[in-house]
């Protein structure tokens, strides 16, 4: 099903990403004081032994491999100093980044079970203490939708919208479509997510 709506094999999509995202640190390096680029594992990078299992482990991943591939190409180049590559720990799936007093837990967002549920999965993690359970601002894309909830006592969960054309085979199977555009906001001291927009 879903497989075949590709226009891509997996190499070349591997090799468009990776270009894609080197272009745009070399865009952005020169803008800012500090560039973080933050992968995660999703069900769209796992490796895979046939259709649907998974080939290895969570850390089986090509959106991690890219993330690693791009880290060794920009080490020590003059200019991408002050660009840091960031990815979970072994056999994590969150990632976490610490930005303007703000701790921002990044998890790709399948275990929730719905975009009006990442706040039931954020406590479980949170009693488990699992990677971002102290985070003050959640991220999550799994559902391709953007959206910006609270939850619990001064937590937020940004829901990000994606950034491709929509899932012809999603639209098909559900009556429903995405509008495509990249989730973008700004954090303070406020410890929320300000500045909110579709771009």
């Amino acid at each position: 099903s879903q497989k075949y709506t590709n226009d891509l094999d997996l190499t070349a999509q591997i090799r468009t990403a990776r270009r894609v995202f080197a272009e745009a640190i070399r865009m952005v390096a020169p803008l800012a004081p500090e560039v973080i680029f933050l992968s995660v594992p999703s069900n769209h990078g796992a490796a895979r032994a046939g259709y649907k299992e998974q080939a290895g482990t969570t850390d089986a991943d090509f959106g991690l491999d890219i993330n690693y591939s791009l880290e060794e190409q920009f080490e020590e180049r003059d200019g991408f100093q002050h660009v840091r590559f960031v990815r979970p720990g072994r056999m994590e799936e969150t990632a976490v980044v610490d930005i303007v007093g703000n701790r921002i837990a990044v998890h790709h967002g399948e275990h929730s079970g719905g975009p009006l549920k990442h706040g039931d999965w954020w406590a479980r993690q949170d009693h488990g203490r699992r990677p971002g359970w102290d985070a003050d601002i959640l991220i999550m894309n799994h559902y391709h939708t953007q959206n910006v909830g609270h939850s619990g006592n001064g937590r937020w969960i940004v829901s990000c919208a994606s950034s491709d054309s929509g899932s012809l085979w999603f639209t098909n199977k559900s009556g429903e479509a995405s509008v495509a555009g990249m989730t973008a906001f700004s954090v303070d001291a406020s410890k929320r997510p300000r500045n909110v927009d579709l771009l």
